[in-house]
């Protein structure tokens, strides 16, 4: 079990291996009921490995923003309507809205723009923003990624080298 204040704790299995540290819970009461979360250890290693040769941690980048309630809106006839009107064309029921694209980052590079929808990353369909999580999680600065957008009635694909983001 994990309780509250055992975050950063390890986290081993029956023979003593860590196999990640321990990073949250989810309880409805408070206690050690419920869902426990933890930073895999092959992330912990690479994280510690960067931090020790860098001084800070590495994460690949699209260079974007995006709603955090893109699911909401597409999932709603108003929220459709309102984006229809303001791109002129019916966008998709799934995918992550960009609310902002770095004209010189990765993703502005590419193409995207403000407005364009995000579908999938390497395959990963974006139905909400734990999936881009998993999609990128793992990523580093220089790796490509396929990604798939829709942008103004069309549907796009484009390879993107990432840029670097720090974890300071």
């Amino acid at each position: 079990a994990i309780n509250p204040g055992n975050s950063g704790g390890a986290l081993t299995d029956a023979a003593g291996q860590m196999v990640g540290i321990n990073s949250a819970i989810a309880s409805g009461n408070g206690g050690n009921v419920g869902i426990g979360f933890a930073i895999p250890v092959n992330t912990v290693r690479r994280v510690v490995g960067q931090i020790l040769k860098y001084g800070y941690a590495k994460y690949g980048n699209l260079g974007v923003n995006y709603h955090g309630r893109s699911v909401e809106i597409l999932q709603s006839q108003r929220g459709r309507s309102q984006l229809s009107d303001m791109v002129g064309a019916e966008p998709p029921d799934h995918g992550l809205i960009l609310t902002t694209v770095m004209p010189d980052g990765a993703a502005g590079k590419a193409g995207l723009q403000k407005l364009d929808i995000l579908l999938s990353i390497d395959g990963q369909r974006l139905d909400d923003t734990l999936n881009y999580n998993k999609a990128m999680g793992a990523k580093q600065p220089g790796d490509q990624v396929s990604v798939t957008f829709w942008s103004k009635g069309q549907v796009h694909t484009a390879k993107i080298k990432l840029d670097e983001i720090r974890g300071d």
